[in-house]
């Protein structure tokens, strides 16, 4: 918006399209359409695509938790938690100093790691994940 206009709104831009669209062919409507919807998407940044990653990942954990505290028992579902999360976090720390030492993804570290079987155990892991 420049300074003195007045502000557009959606009925505006619909106009203008269908301006750009009158003596147009079907196809090339078609494809003007795309374009403009198009530059009106936005892709999503690094931070948040992590955010939508956790959102995901996790929260739905934590939404089914409550049910799960209640079937499983308060005691044994809290050990049984802190059992998987030191499990976890020592996974992560020995994936990290592989990777380190040899590089590349996950598939070429199994590849390096077991051969041709590592490799296709990483990568249905990956896909089960």
């Amino acid at each position: 918006m420049r300074y003195g206009e007045a502000p557009r709104d959606d009925s505006d831009q619909d106009e203008d399209e269908q301006q750009l669209t009158l003596n147009k062919t079907p196809t090339t409507q078609r494809r003007i359409r795309k374009e403009t919807s198009q530059q009106k998407s936005k892709e999503l940044g690094p931070w948040a695509t992590a955010c939508t990653l956790f959102k995901g990942f996790v929260c739905t954990g934590i939404l089914y938790l409550p049910l799960n505290f209640s079937i499983g028992g308060w005691g044994f579902l809290s050990i049984a938690i802190s059992i998987a999360a030191c499990v976890t976090l020592l996974c992560s720390k020995l994936l990290l100093e592989v990777n380190e030492k040899l590089g590349g993804s996950f598939s070429e570290i199994g590849m390096r790691t077991f051969g041709k079987t590592g490799k296709t155990m990483v990568d249905i892991a990956l896909i089960g994940s």
